[in-house]
């Protein structure tokens, strides 16, 4: 699940780098609907890919303002997945948190 979530994660990467000006400064998940067709096309594709998702958040999100995680000139990207399927009883792995998976990769926004 970990490597759905990069590939979707690298999807998006390479839609921000089609057109940067488009995403600059701007803050998108996949909870809301924008008015970015690429991010649009992204959001309705993300569920398609087999990840449940988490209850911890949007399934995705992508914050190219200033002030996020990842620094001016920056951009945040975050794809979140339910995994607790992996919570075996049997094994005794149980309440890993694995209901709130991320994976979540910086990237800079070209100019």
């Amino acid at each position: 699940l970990r490597s759905q979530a990069t590939i979707a994660a690298s999807d998006l990467i390479d839609r921000m780098r089609a057109d940067p000006a488009a995403f600059a400064g701007k803050r998108f998940d996949s909870a809301t609907a924008s008015d970015n067709p690429m991010f649009e096309d992204w959001r309705r594709q993300l569920p398609l890919i087999g990840l449940r998702a988490s209850a911890s958040g949007p399934q995705g999100a992508l914050d190219c303002s200033a002030g996020n995680a990842c620094g001016t000139g920056h951009c945040s990207v975050i794809v979140r997945w339910d995994d607790s399927r992996a919570d075996y009883a049997p094994s005794g792995q149980r309440d890993r948190g694995t209901d709130a998976l991320a994976f979540a990769v910086c990237t800079r926004l070209a100019e």
